[in-house]
């Protein structure tokens, strides 16, 4: 009988030590594989796109600086795509506001009388609207420097104004200019397209006054 309460005992407390490891270990196991489930869980939502997801489990050494990184990380990903977005946002609504200028532009140049072109820093036609064709004939179209415009003589005095207008701005003259078997008598601008010593090409606006004239 003695023999047996024995047993009994130490039966009784193996059971109890067995239960008591066997809780320890199921607590110190979750303590370690909850945080990283919801790490896991978490990872899946940042790569989705939800920023906002965050780790709300509480962890503690290493695994707790790892959520608290993990968090902070998800933060900065969300303040970045933030700005991202406001920064698209702004780029979007100034290209349209360039575009609708350049409309504009292009509307006013092709309905205004006076000739404009857009010169390169060698002279070089980069862009003209209709009235200098108009001005000039229809060879204007093919024309590809200054020079196949308006001829040696003109185009170079035109860029002497272009290259004091440099210097001291926009500058005017006017100019006789023998075009198309006719004499043309223009008043020239010249203006720099950019600062002082910037090689960005000129814009050169003629009027005809030779009507006026006559």
């Amino acid at each position: 009988t003695y023999k047996r309460q024995i047993l009994l005992a130490l039966s009784f407390f193996t059971v109890l030590v067995l239960f008591a490891v066997t809780w320890v270990a199921l607590f110190l196991s979750k303590t370690v594989t909850v945080p990283i489930q919801a790490l896991a869980e978490a990872t899946g939502e940042i790569s989705r796109g939800n920023f906002e997801h965050r780790v709300r489990v509480q962890a503690q050494d290493e695994l707790g600086v790892l959520v608290n990184s993990f968090n902070l990380m998800a933060a900065q990903l969300g303040e970045s795509r933030r700005q991202v977005e406001a920064s698209t946002h702004n780029l979007q609504r100034a290209l349209e506001e360039i575009e609708r200028r350049r409309l504009l532009m292009t509307t006013l140049l092709e309905n205004v009388p006076t000739g404009v072109l857009m010169l390169d820093p060698e002279s070089h036609i980069a862009q003209s609207n209709p009235a200098v064709a108009k001005i000039f004939g229809a060879n204007a179209r093919s024309a590809r420097t200054l020079a196949d415009l308006a001829g040696e003589e003109a185009a170079w005095r035109m860029m002497r104004l272009a290259h004091r207008s440099r210097r001291i701005g926009a500058i005017s003259e006017e100019l006789e200019i023998g075009t198309g078997g006719r004499l043309l008598h223009a008043a020239v601008t010249v203006s720099s397209l950019g600062p002082p010593r910037a090689e960005r090409g000129f814009v050169v606006v003629i009027d005809d006054l030779t009507e006026l004239l006559r």
